[in-house]
Parts: structure tokens; C-alpha cells; sequence
């Protein structure tokens, strides 16, 4: 059994829980938070009040264990858990030998144990794969293109909200995703700010998320875009300087920054493929006359190529952000003379 999305699989954990749930899921997706939802809505599904205890549910990464302790575990009787749910992470990272002895078990799985294993990407024509689909469930989400991301995270934030108890104004979640980005973790840290700051009102309205979130003067930041995308170099680097010393966190920046690339990256697409303004205002109503004019000239200057590096160059700057000790405006007027630069 196979889904695409998590919606179905969603309502497949439902519909199976707690008598016909499959020994084996395998969940594939280049997003982590998919991955991490995957998972604990067989967690929550079985332990609805969360009650259960480190021998019940186990979470581990492939590349920290080894294959051998990893059975171990999954074949020892456990007198102490009626029903265990094992997740094993990151299973793309493991080695042939590893994966070949995981896909021996998937054969003669122990029934006393859910074994949930996740990965950014696993072959459909290995025989690991297909026999994980045989013998349990896989949960395959297909790599979304940048649009095609906002909008299913601006679907999934509006459940969310409606999940929660509360409503928001057409346009004010868009609006947040358009400023924030598309990271679902820090979208959902956003919105618990929103909660706190609106207590027990029902409405999310655009000034809310103006005033708590990590918001940055929209004029500014295409300011800065408009300054990169016409190869001014000098002129960027110092929007990029004044944001930095307005105490605009870089990561909002490169969010926002992205969210740029991944618009103008739809404009070129749709160009390329031979269709004209209509369709591009088709995806961006608010552009409009001589905006739409601009951005579509814009668009075709900078080019779909630098559009894609780019955001590969975003993404590579917001991980080094994340995890080195570099200085952060050094690593911020790096990116913009590597965006700037023709």
C-alpha cells in the first residue's frame, strides 16, 4: 500500500487504528517536518494521551546505531510493552549491508513491534522498496516545486489554525508565509507567538502577525532583491549591511530572500514554457500594470539558471548560518556578492 500525501496516509492511520496497522512504514520525504508528522500520527494514534514510556515508542538515527543492535532491539520480547513502535531515522544513510539486513527483517517482521523508518529518498525499483510496499505501508511525498511548496504549506497552515480552534483573514497567513518562508517548524513557532499575543480571540488578522512575528520592512527586503536582481553589487550590500544593523535576524532575511527567488522562479518558468502575463497574474494577483511589467522585465533579465543556483545559494548560506560559528555578516555579504554578480 502506497500514498503520495499525507492527507490519505493520514486517514489510513485512522481507519487502521489500533487493530489493523501494518508492521512496517516506510516514510519518504525530502521535508523533514512531513517526516516527523508521518511519524507521530502513529504515535498519537496509539497513544492518544501520549502516555506511553521509552520502552513503548523508540526513536533512533541510522547513522548513530548499528544494524545488528538495531534487530536486536526489534526482536527482543518485551514483556513490559504490549505494543512497541520502533522509528528508525534516516535510513538512506545506512550502508548496503546495513539496508540488505534491515530488508531480511521486513520478510519476518515481529508483530509485536510497528516499525516506522524514515528517509529523504529511497530507489522505487530496489527490492527493499518494493517489499516494504508488500508487506506494510509507504508514504511517498513527491518533491514539490518552490510554488508548488507555498501553497501546500498555506493550505497546511490554515488547517492548522482551523485545528486549533481559530480563524484567520484571507490574506493574513499568506502573508506570513510570503515574509517567513516556507520552514513549517519555524511557521509553527510563529503561529504559537500569534496565539500567546491574541489569547482567547478567535480572529488571526495581518496586524497580529505584523506585530509578534519576525517581520521586516517589505520595502527593504525588495530593495534588496531589486538591487540583486540588477547586478548592483555595491547597492545590495549595503540594503543587506542596514537590515543587519536594524537587528533583522539573517535567517528571516534568507527566508524572506528565498521566498523572492521561489516567486521570480515561477514567473521565469512560466515564461519559458511559452505562456504570457495573463498566467503569471493568474498566480500572483497582486501584480498588476506596471509592477507586473517590472517583475516579468526582471524576471527575464536575471534568468530561470541564476534563479535556480540562487536558491540553492540561500539554502547553502542558511546552513552554514545554522550550524557554524562564522560570522554572520561576513557569510551575508558573501551570499549577496555571489547573487549580485553576473
Amino acid at each position: 500500500m502506497r500514498f503520495d500525501n499525507i492527507r490519505a496516509y493520514g486517514k489510513h492511520i485512522q481507519n487502521a487504528t489500533p487493530n489493523h496497522l501494518m508492521p512496517i512504514y516506510l516514510l519518504v520525504s525530502k521535508n523533514d517536518h512531513d517526516l516527523s508528522e508521518a511519524s507521530q500520527a502513529i504515535v498519537k494514534a496509539l497513544f492518544p494521551k501520549g502516555d506511553h514510556s521509552e520502552m513503548e515508542v523508540k526513536s533512533l538515527p541510522a547513522e548513530n546505531t548499528q544494524i545488528q543492535d538495531v534487530l536486536t532491539e526489534l526482536n527482543t520480547i518485551n514483556i513490559f510493552a504490549k505494543k512497541r513502535i520502533f522509528i528508525y531515522r534516516n535510513i538512506d544513510k545506512l550502508t548496503k549491508t546495513a539496508t540488505a539486513a534491515l530488508e531480511d527483517y521486513i520478510d519476518k517482521a515481529n508483530p509485536d513491534v510497528l516499525l516506522v523508518l524514515t528517509a529523504q529518498s529511497v530507489n522505487k525499483g530496489t527490492k527493499f522498496y518494493k517489499k516494504a510496499e508488500k508487506q506494510g505501508v509507504i508514504l511517498d511525498i513527491p518533491e514539490e516545486k518552490p510554488w508548488q511548496r507555498e501553497k501546500s504549506v498555506i493550505n497546511w497552515l490554515h488547517e492548522k489554525v482551523q485545528r486549533d480552534g481559530k480563524q484567520a483573514e484571507p490574506r493574513a497567513l499568506e502573508a506570513l508565509v510570503k515574509q517567513i518562508g516556507t520552514d513549517q517548524n519555524f511557521l509553527e513557532q510563529e503561529i504559537e507567538k500569534i496565539y500567546c499575543y491574541i489569547g482567547d480571540r478567535k480572529l488571526i488578522t495581518i496586524a497580529d502577525i505584523a506585530s509578534i512575528s519576525s517581520f521586516v520592512n517589505v520595502d527593504s527586503i525588495w530593495q534588496l532583491g531589486e538591487s540583486i536582481f540588477s547586478f548592483n553589487v555595491s547597492d545590495a550590500l549595503k540594503c543587506m549591511k542596514s537590515l543587519l544593523d536594524d537587528e533583522v535576524p539573517l535567517l528571516t532575511l534568507l527566508r524572506q530572500l528565498r521566498s523572492q527567488y521561489q516567486t521570480y522562479l515561477q514567473i521565469c518558468t512560466i515564461l519559458a514554457a511559452g505562456q504570457g502575463k495573463d498566467e503569471v497574474v493568474k498566480h500572483f494577483r497582486y501584480l498588476t500594470g506596471n509592477i507586473l511589467n517590472k517583475k516579468i522585465t526582471e524576471a527575464q533579465s536575471y534568468g530561470l539558471n541564476r534563479f535556480k543556483k540562487g536558491i540553492l545559494k540561500i539554502d547553502e548560506t542558511e546552513l552554514k548560518v545554522k550550524s557554524s560559528a562564522a560570522n554572520l555578516e561576513f557569510l551575508a555579504e558573501m551570499l549577496v556578492v555571489s547573487l549580485a554578480t553576473k
